[in-house]
């Protein structure tokens, strides 16, 4: 049952990406992404997201570590400003790449490679196991749960080697 709940945290990922009509470019996969984030961003920092307010998508994280750009805080705040702009809701530890649009708000666009340390898994940076036809066999279900398992822990291996890329400042 858990795995299935990740099969569909996955699955909304990436469908959530594309609902919102922003046409973000392809990278190709994490490295790619990684470069052009840091690149492109103003702000790059490890926090920890603290709250998230549904009734004007702001969110506010509290900093733990910057590798890009200034902070005059501890806490940050920021909020959706388009289609392209990620809501972030998981309350855990993030990676986060984002440019300041007003005075004391970031935004962090869906294109960039912003993550969560629970889910870790950037749009368009893997290639996910192909769905299941309704008539699969136990062993292809099976099959597919261990793929998709491989794929949460590659992830995650990726979001902590994220992070030392960032301290030495050698994103690839």
């Amino acid at each position: 049952m858990r795995l299935l709940k990740k099969i569909l945290i996955v699955t909304i990922i990436f469908i959530s990406g594309q609902a919102y009509c922003c046409d973000c470019k392809d990278l190709g996969q994490l490295d790619s992404l990684r470069l052009f984030s840091f690149n492109n961003s103003e702000l790059v920092f490890l926090g920890e997201l603290i709250e998230s307010d549904t009734s004007d998508y702001s969110y506010t994280f509290q900093i733990i570590e910057v590798f890009k750009g200034e902070t005059k805080t501890k806490l940050i705040k920021g909020k959706s400003f388009d289609s392209c702009s990620q809501f972030p809701s998981d309350k855990s530890k993030w990676i986060i790449y984002a440019d300041y649009r007003e005075a004391e708000y970031i935004d962090i666009s869906q294109c960039l490679a912003s993550r969560s340390e629970i889910k870790p898994i950037c749009v368009g940076c893997y290639t996910l196991p192909p769905p299941l036809s309704p008539d699969a066999t136990q062993f292809e279900i099976a099959e597919s749960k261990n793929k998709i398992k491989d794929l949460l822990d590659r992830a995650k291996n990726d979001w902590n080697i994220e992070i030392e890329l960032l301290r030495k400042r050698e994103v690839k």
